[in-house]
């Protein structure tokens, strides 16, 4: 738990007091959240993480707000007190941010009542809301400045996820992890060795713009009528493939081979057109980055993130599911005949 007097500190750089209950919030991988009762009411103060730069919290912070102010419903961030403490670091924080003696930085948000949804046990109101916000965010963030701009900008390099995925390999087994953990490193690193890699540039062609860039279940509250009460942690807004996004929300949920896929996307299409061609390398983009990303492992075994622990589960299933002859092809040919359904 962290110290009362920094949250305290922290508090102040907002002109809030602390009134009552302290209560860490269990979400995100990141960044610490806490919830706070103030003298204004409960509000979520965030401990930014070290290696955030002040460029990249300002963007965060500026996005919010610009979707705010076109209808997308969000926790806007609240300003510093006029006579809290500036810091620079790497550019100056802007005045949604606070830093404190020991050099940590803090941004505070009014709390939103909600729930998130239950990974597993959505209902068909709740995922055709998830489809339709995510296809409103889409549409929205198509005109932002930033979008006319946008350029396919992922990565890869065979040889340098290998490397990694062997040092978090290695690290697993001094921890001694679970059986099936060191296994699943290993199975990745086994694909990533013998499947073609693909050039970046074979996916350029794919339409880009400004994204959420972390846009899923954990990332949405509902309110008591399964309406989107906020879109959360705009921390990874960034240009990229909006097809790309779309998979990865539908795979991270568990939602690709579930049987209210057509429910989403039929919510999302209301708000965004989709072409065959698109579905198609936007299913191969979404390979390439689950067998050369080797974030999880790395973070958790090699950055000693434990948080990120909670994503163990998902990403050993799907390194399961790609190593099993034809189950891309079949999901492939499922997604792009859902999509074509949902637009007919």
């Amino acid at each position: 738990m962290i110290a009362l007097d920094q949250l305290d500190a922290a508090l102040a750089g907002f002109g809030l007091q602390r009134t009552g209950a302290v209560a860490p919030l269990a979400a995100g991988t990141l960044n610490r959240n806490y919830v706070v009762t103030t003298q204004s009411g409960k509000q979520v103060l965030r401990s930014i993480r070290p290696d955030q730069t002040a460029l990249a919290i300002a963007a965060e912070h500026a996005a919010i707000a610009w979707a705010g102010a076109r209808d997308i419903p969000v926790a806007q961030p609240l300003r510093r007190r006029i006579d809290a403490q500036l810091a620079r670091a790497g550019g100056e924080l802007p005045d949604t941010c606070v830093v404190l003696a020991d050099g940590s930085r803090w941004a505070a948000f009014p709390f939103i009542v909600g729930r998130l949804p239950v990974r597993g046990a959505v209902t068909e109101r709740q995922v055709a809301a998830l489809g339709d916000m995510h296809g409103r965010l889409h549409a929205v963030l198509a005109i932002h400045p930033q979008s006319s701009g946008a350029r396919f900008a992922m990565r890869w390099d065979r040889a340098g996820s290998c490397a990694v995925l062997a040092a978090a390999e290695n690290a697993a087994r001094a921890a001694r992890a679970e059986p099936q953990v060191i296994a699943a490193i290993a199975l990745q690193h086994d694909l990533l060795k013998r499947e073609p890699v693909r050039d970046p540039a074979d996916f350029a062609h794919l339409p880009c713009q400004m994204l959420h860039g972390d846009y899923h279940d954990a990332q949405v509250l509902l309110d008591d009528g399964d309406r989107v009460a906020a879109v959360l942690d705009w921390e990874l807004f960034q240009a990229g493939a909006r097809i790309w996004e779309l998979i990865r929300a539908l795979a991270f949920m568990d939602l690709l081979e579930h049987e209210l896929l057509a429910t989403y996307l039929s919510a999302y299409v209301c708000h965004v057109r989709l072409t065959p061609a698109e579905c198609a390398a936007g299913m191969a983009l979404w390979w390439q980055s689950r067998l050369g990303g080797a974030w999880v492992w790395s973070a958790y075994f090699l950055q000693c993130n434990t948080r990120v622990e909670t994503l163990f589960d998902n990403t050993i299933a799907t390194l399961h599911k790609l190593a099993q002859p034809g189950w891309r092809t079949a999901v492939t040919q499922r997604f792009c005949a859902a999509v074509a359904v949902a637009q007919a």
